[in-house]
């Protein structure tokens, strides 16, 4: 009786001491994941507000929708043929301009392509360079549209067209064929070399710096990508 008497206190001794080293593991590991979800937490914050930036406000998506209602004989041409029409009547190499949709767009018009640049908002309320428009509208001229990525500033005065047409597919790859060739005809005066005058011409159609060199040299992979695909294409195994 004695004995069982002493086990039985050993046993009632153990299982406080149990359950609270079983609390103090449990409360760790709450804490571990409230820390990670936090963190996550504020990962997710971060992203959203980034993600804010790029995204388009209920008064330009009601423009674009407005463009995107109205049909036009440019959507049912495929976009290959597209670019080849447009390449010719601005006198330029089909695959410039084949280059630089890819590189903007990879050839996907689905995808809303829309990119607001935050710096030159930020130059263009600080100068007053549009006084007259809203917010929102200055919000457009400094943001790109389209698959060929044209400036909201530089669609009038370059195409003769207004920042929600270049969602128009037909619209938007004239636009860029258009100021393509202004590039690629004022690089001629530059040099003589064909090579360098095609990397001209991608970077200033992107700008000028490192960030525009850097542009013009994936362009210029782009463009060697797709003369290589052609190429490959048009050899039949009968031929090597």
């Amino acid at each position: 009786m004695e004995a069982t008497q002493r086990n039985f206190e050993l046993s009632d001794l153990t299982y406080p001491i149990v359950k609270g080293v079983c609390a103090f593991i449990i409360a760790i590991c709450l804490g571990f994941i409230v820390l990670v979800g936090v963190n996550k937490g504020s990962t997710v914050a971060l992203d959203y507000v980034t993600e804010q930036k790029q995204v388009l406000t209920d008064w330009a998506m009601e423009k674009i929708s407005r463009v995107e209602l109205v049909p036009t004989i440019a959507e049912k041409i495929p976009l290959e043929k597209l670019i080849e029409s447009t390449a010719k009547k601005y006198k330029i190499p089909k695959v410039l301009l084949q280059a630089v949709v890819e590189k903007e767009s990879a050839g996907d018009n689905s995808k809303w392509r829309y990119h607001f640049e935050e710096e030159k908002f930020k130059k263009f309320v600080a100068n007053g360079t549009y006084p007259n428009l809203t917010e929102d509208e200055v919000r457009m001229m400094a943001s790109s549209h389209g698959m060929g990525q044209v400036m909201g500033f530089n669609a009038l005065p370059e195409c003769g067209v207004t920042w929600d047409q270049l969602y128009d597919r037909g619209t938007g790859i004239d636009c860029a064929g258009n100021m393509l060739a202004k590039k690629f005809h004022a690089a001629e005066k530059n040099t003589k070399d064909i090579a360098q005058r095609i990397w001209l011409t991608f970077k200033s159609y992107n700008g000028s710096g490192p960030a525009a060199e850097n542009y013009a040299d994936k362009t210029v992979k782009i463009m060697n990508g797709l003369l290589f695909a052609q190429l490959t294409k048009e050899i039949t195994v009968g031929d090597l």
